[in-house]
């Protein structure tokens, strides 16, 4: 990753191919120019104050804060961009080396290891004398492709040509017309043999598929044998459904009513009681019915006497506890005389819950398996 004046340029490689480009419109200058601003300071105090980022200058430290804020949505964008790549070819990142001036800004190296989970180190010019200052060329590290593009053009003797090649002109010789001759003659054998192969391979296969068509031929004739098992299986299956479709509303009435004359308040009595159960089943295609998972499994009208109105009130607190009910109501209060006393006559309203339903169809099927 370089980090220059006005750009920062990622290239991913692999074995010195690239493989990943990307380039955000940011570099040192933006640092320089977000200092310069937000600090209210001419442009070469601000890049002063940049490079001395490290001191125990106030400036320095307002400066370091500025450059800190404006390096997060730079690394953000690199960050994104080699998350991109590392999804898309399935591969991590083994190392990250920066270069360019911009990369002593801040803490880059330590935050940008952080966001990618790569090791992060500064690259170094090799094998080369430091600039001289009078040059005014800075230190190597600010200028490390510069430096690398110039040892690759004189290593090994070989350089950079953008140029398309040139063409070699050849002459055909005898010697190259008997070279050329023995290896079609080579070739023309190599070809022989690989059809006479091909063709026992050829024959090889018609007989396996011969074969094959024989076992699946048997195969068949002994599934033909076996039909009326399968039949006899299909007629086990509907009914197994007809006996869960006819069973899958049923109520557990014992279970039911125990629990709620063990839920009923002592000052409360019953008059009557009339449940309506629900189908718990609907017709599907040919006429058989279908269960189908409802939370309603009927409905409760119950007309009831209480003491006085706080027993109704504690008519609907404990029966309302019952899981096997729900959406309980109480409705038609009046007051009534009953021997020398004054009661309360209400009707109360519920739906039955499938906490309320048998395991009927469950033991059933269990017992047919």
């Amino acid at each position: 990753m370089s980090v220059g004046a006005s750009l920062t340029t990622v290239v991913v490689h692999e074995a010195g191919r690239p493989r990943f480009v990307r380039t955000v419109q940011a570099g040192g200058d933006m640092l320089t120019a977000a200092i310069s601003d937000e600090l209210g300071i001419e442009i070469d105090a601000a890049e002063a104050a940049k490079r001395d980022a490290g001191s125990d200058d106030d400036l320095a430290h307002r400066a370091a804060r500025v450059v800190e804020l404006r390096l997060a949505g730079i690394l953000g964008e690199i960050q994104s961009g080699l998350a991109y790549w590392m999804h898309q070819s399935d591969r991590p990142l083994r190392r990250i080396v920066l270069t360019g001036g911009g990369a002593r800004a801040g803490d880059i190296a330590g935050r940008l290891a952080l966001l990618v989970g790569a090791p992060v180190e500064v690259g170094v010019v090799q094998s080369l004398d430091a600039p001289e200052a009078a040059a005014g060329a800075g230190d190597w590290a600010d200028h490390t492709v510069a430096a690398g593009l110039a040892l690759g053009a004189t290593a090994g003797g070989w350089q950079i040509d953008l140029c398309p090649p040139v063409k070699r002109s050849f002459r055909f010789t005898g010697d190259m017309a008997r070279r050329l001759a023995v290896a079609a003659a080579v070739v023309a054998v190599l070809l022989g043999g690989l059809s006479v192969r091909s063709v026992l391979a050829l024959r090889g296969e018609r007989s396996a598929l011969a074969a094959q068509k024989k076992t699946n031929a048997a195969m068949e004739a002994e599934l033909a044998d076996l039909d009326h098992l399968r039949r006899l299986q299909a007629d086990l299956d509907g009914g197994r459904r007809r006996v869960q479709a006819a069973l899958a509303g049923d109520v557990s009435w014992p279970r039911f009513l125990d629990g709620l004359v063990r839920s009923m308040p002592d000052g409360v009595w019953l008059q009557s009681l009339t449940v309506q159960s629900g189908s718990g089943a609907r017709p599907a295609a040919g006429g058989a019915a279908v269960p189908v998972a409802s939370a309603n499994s009927g409905s409760l009208q119950i007309a009831a006497i209480g003491l006085d109105y706080p027993s109704v009130a504690d008519w609907l607190n404990k029966v309302a506890a019952d899981p096997a009910l729900a959406n309980l109501a109480v409705a038609g209060l009046t007051q009534t005389g009953l021997g020398n006393r004054t009661v309360v006559n209400f009707t109360s309203t519920a739906n039955l819950t499938p906490a309320s339903r048998s395991d009927r169809a469950a033991r059933l099927t269990k017992a047919a398996l």
